[in-house]
C-alpha cells in the first residue's frame, strides 16, 4: 500500500483559511466605522450650524430690537468662518417655504423668516423672530454685518466692510 502523507497540508490550510476570515473581518469593520465616522461628521457639521445660526438669530433680533425710531442700526458679528474644516453660507429668508437643501422642520411655519446655513455635506434652518420686515439676503459664515435699514425698514445681512 502506497499511502500519500498529508498531515503537513492541513496545517498550511488552516492557516491560510485563518488569514483569509480575519482579513475578511478586518475589512468589514473598516468600512462600517468608516460609514458610521461620516454619518457622526455629517451631525456634528449641523449641529455646529445650528449653534451658530441660533446665535445669528439672537442678534438679529436685538437688531430689530434697536432699531426702533432710528434710521440704520449696523451690528458687526464674528462667528466662525468654518464648521467641521468647511466654509458654510449663511442666507436670511423673508419666508421658510421649502428652502432647497434644507431639511425641513417642524419648529418653522412657512410664512416666517428664517435664517438657512448650508456648507459641506450639511443644512440647517433656524427660525428668526423680529417685527421687522426682512430682506432676503447672504453672507459667506465668519465676519458679517447685520443691518436695519431705516428708510426701507428692514433687517439684511451684509458683508463685512
Amino acid at each position: 500500500m502506497n499511502r500519500i502523507d498529508d498531515r503537513g497540508v492541513s496545517i498550511a490550510v488552516t492557516h491560510v483559511l485563518t488569514l483569509g476570515i480575519t482579513a475578511a473581518l478586518i475589512s468589514g469593520l473598516l468600512l462600517g466605522a468608516g460609514s458610521l465616522l461620516d454619518g457622526q461628521t455629517e451631525r456634528s457639521e449641523r449641529e455646529s450650524m445650528t449653534v451658530v445660526g441660533e446665535r445669528v438669530a439672537g442678534e438679529l433680533a436685538s437688531v430689530d430690537r434697536l432699531a426702533e425710531g432710528d434710521d440704520e442700526v449696523r451690528l458687526e458679528v464674528d462667528h466662525p468662518s468654518a464648521v467641521s474644516g468647511t466654509g458654510y453660507e449663511v442666507v436670511l429668508r423673508a419666508n421658510c417655504d421649502d428652502p432647497e437643501g434644507v431639511p425641513e422642520t417642524a419648529l418653522i411655519e412657512d410664512d416666517q423668516p428664517c435664517l438657512t446655513l448650508t456648507g459641506g455635506n450639511a443644512a440647517t434652518a433656524v427660525p428668526v423672530s423680529n417685527e421687522s420686515a426682512v430682506a432676503t439676503s447672504s453672507v459667506s459664515g465668519g465676519s458679517f454685518a447685520i443691518v436695519y435699514d431705516g428708510e426701507e425698514e428692514t433687517l439684511r445681512l451684509e458683508e463685512e466692510r
